[in-house]
């Protein structure tokens, strides 16, 4: 089985392109394509809303992950206005002084949310955690 992810990365052509190369190298495989897509947004405080609520609205986003461009292409396909993407080494261990940074820099733009991955969301807990436990 073959499967090609974030699908909806790529037009249809070039989807196609790759499903008759694989098939040269692999004819029996199975192919499927799958595409990511969120099924939540998720406040610092845990609260959720539904992906929709921000659409068509203008956001500014920021990601510690090996692949920011799919980040900004799935925020994309929510239908979000990305006006702007800070970003970060993958696997980024922020710090009090990146918090402090970023809400500086969010404030600068007239946007609707600030978004991040699950995945710094939970890091920027840590974050606030530690300062809280050190006394800042």
């Amino acid at each position: 089985m073959v499967v090609l992810s974030r699908a909806a990365m790529l037009d249809a052509a070039a989807r196609e392109a790759i499903r008759r190369r694989v098939a040269r190298v692999a004819p029996d495989a199975v192919w499927a394509e799958v595409t990511h897509v969120p099924r939540a947004l998720r406040g610092a405080s845990g609260r959720q809303e539904e992906t929709a609520s921000l659409g068509g609205k203008a956001v500014a986003a920021f990601c510690g992950v090996g692949n920011p461009a799919s980040f900004r292409d799935t925020l994309r396909l929510c239908g979000y206005r990305v006006i702007a993407l800070r970003e970060f080494a993958d696997h980024y261990r922020y710090t009090r002084a990146d918090v402090d940074s970023l809400a500086a820099w969010a404030d600068r733009f007239d946007v609707a949310a600030v978004l991040c991955t699950h995945k710094d969301l939970v890091k920027l807990g840590r974050t606030a955690s530690d300062a809280t436990r050190s006394g800042q």
